[in-house]
């Protein structure tokens, strides 16, 4: 197999809640993932040796600072695959949007370079080695519906996934991970003294009613710092939906309707505000990464 294409999709999260910090900086989470339709599209061609990158958008790094790249290097070297991969991203996740762009892609390759080596390394493998790159790709190969706990690479529930019309939107600002982490970092020091919530009722809507009830994001606390337009975002689609919520510790903001109708009508009025860089309508879906062809 020479060539392979991918869909890598993005994911929100409907819960999101910090539980402690770690010696090492990390922050251990209790978070709810969920992927979603709105993706980019990865194509891997095998090469003689190497790792190479072409991408759409110019601020998608093509060198060893990619997820992508990192991924790659790590499964080849893992298998002893003298071999190379050519790997080509079409990006229509937005970046610094907390919906892991950059993640999705290495699950992408991950997945699609696996396959392509003729399944080497079985998901559990390929999710410790995602793992070691990045916090969100091992949800990203598994993909669906998971209550994970660690920095985001433990699974503690897997969970049905729940059929929903979604409208997401970002302003063209836009917030790094480590800034976000540092704005909470300024709040709650150690996180010694803080008292996570839990995500009781979320998970009760979701094993019972197939609904996003208990909407949570501790990240929601760094806006007005950070980001206060996207406050006024999330105000103003919370006003016309069931539910917003920050989709991550980014800038894009999600909105749960009852129906696809209602959703694209949303979608027609903030396409009329130039201040929005991003809107689109989406489903759940019930995986991370999707073989195309």
């Amino acid at each position: 197999m020479e060539k392979l294409v991918l869909n890598a999709y993005a994911k929100i999260n409907p819960f999101l809640e910090i539980t402690s910090k770690r010696l090492d900086g990390y922050h251990e989470i209790d978070s709810v993932m969920m992927s979603v339709s709105i993706h980019d599209t990865v194509t891997l061609t095998r090469t003689d040796g190497g790792i190479t990158i072409t991408a759409d958008t110019p601020s998608v790094p093509t060198d060893s600072r990619n997820i992508a790249y990192k991924v790659a290097a790590r499964l080849l070297d893992a298998v002893n695959e003298t071999r190379g991969v050519h790997i080509d991203i079409k990006k229509r996740i937005p970046t610094e949007a907390g919906m892991g762009g950059g993640s999705a892609d290495g699950a992408a390759v991950l997945v699609g370079l696996n396959k392509m080596l003729g399944e080497p390394l079985c998901v559990d493998e390929l999710c410790a080695l995602g793992a070691s790159v990045g916090a969100d790709i091992p949800f990203c190969v598994r993909g669906g519906c998971i209550r994970v706990g660690g920095i985001g690479e433990k699974v503690a529930e897997t969970l049905p996934v729940p059929k929903l019309h979604i409208l997401v939107a970002k302003m063209g600002e836009g917030i790094s991970t480590p800034a976000a982490y540092s704005a909470l970092d300024s709040l709650y020091g150690d996180f010694v003294a803080y008292s996570p919530k839990a995500p009781t009722e979320l998970l009760c809507a979701i094993r019972n009613e197939g609904n996003l009830d208990g909407l949570y994001n501790i990240f929601e606390q760094a806006l007005d710092a950070l980001a206060p337009s996207t406050k006024m975002l999330k105000n103003r689609l919370a006003r016309l939906s069931r539910g917003a919520l920050l989709c991550g510790s980014g800038t894009a903001v999600f909105a749960v309707f009852d129906n696809e109708r209602d959703a694209l009508a949303a979608k027609t009025a903030l396409q009329k505000d130039s201040a929005i860089s991003f809107v689109e309508v989406c489903t759940t879906m019930p995986f991370g990464v999707e073989i195309i062809n």
